[in-house]
């Protein structure tokens, strides 16, 4: 049984690099190496094929600092929320907003760079907005900002957090 379910996901990984049927190992590798030169022919014209863009792709992943950078948006919205601040809600995660890093290093990297780049304060709830992710993540950054404050890289001012 796990032969069979092994086999499928031969047949399914080889289907993937379009090739259909089974080949020698001689073969294989020459299309894996003839592919790989392709992509590196690709990506030096400046077309990179992103296997997750959201993540990956840096034109994806800018944070919105503020509402100055956010690019003109559809039917006035931004220039309403510029002249309206008030209508801005900060408990759903802003567009562009970043994907929550799984290694607590990464975090306090993420965090401290979200902090270093905002020029004013931001609540902890601004904070939250500027980063995506299911679970229980958002538990975890009074103890990063505590971390970053003990370390000389966020400032607490108020009910804000300055970088």
């Amino acid at each position: 049984m796990l032969k069979d379910l092994h086999d499928e996901l031969d047949a399914a990984v080889l289907l993937a690099y379009g090739l259909a049927q089974p080949l020698s190992t001689d073969a294989l590798l020459s299309h894996l190496v003839t592919l790989n030169a392709q992509r590196a022919a690709e990506e030096k014209t400046g077309h990179i094929r992103w296997l997750r863009p959201s993540f990956q792709d840096p034109s994806h992943t800018k944070l919105l600092l503020n509402i100055e950078q956010v690019t003109p948006a559809i039917n006035g919205v931004q220039a309403d929320l510029a002249l309206n601040p008030e209508k801005i809600s900060v408990s759903a995660p802003l567009a562009g907003a970043l994907p929550w890093p799984s290694a607590l290093p990464d975090q306090v990297r993420a965090l401290a760079q979200v902090l270093s780049s905002h020029t004013g304060v931001l609540t902890l709830a601004e904070i939250e907005a500027r980063f995506k992710s299911r679970g229980a993540w958002k538990k975890s950054l009074p103890r990063i900002l505590d971390t970053l404050e003990a370390l000389g890289r966020a400032h607490r001012e108020g009910d804000g957090w300055r970088g």
